[in-house]
């Protein structure tokens, strides 16, 4: 599966107020990837203004932005 795909799954089963653990979205869609793969995600998506990150302990919690939700509508 492509970075591509991965990201557009994470973003669609990301709640839309609240933050998670990234590794337990994974796990929930059944995704796997690396470690690298899974941080150049988190920060594509972070780039582009459609989620916030917290990073600790080698752990990635995210949450959707506004503008995140918006573009989730309309997907």
């Amino acid at each position: 599966m492509s970075i591509q795909a991965k990201s557009l799954r994470i973003m669609k089963a990301l709640p839309q107020n609240k933050k998670v653990l990234l590794e337990d979205v994974l796990k929930e869609l059944q995704i796997e990837t690396s470690h690298t793969e899974l941080s150049c995600i988190a920060n594509s998506l972070q780039r582009n203004g459609l989620v916030n990150l917290e990073t600790d302990d080698q752990k990635i919690l995210v949450g959707l932005t506004d503008e995140g939700k918006e573009i989730i509508l309309n997907i």
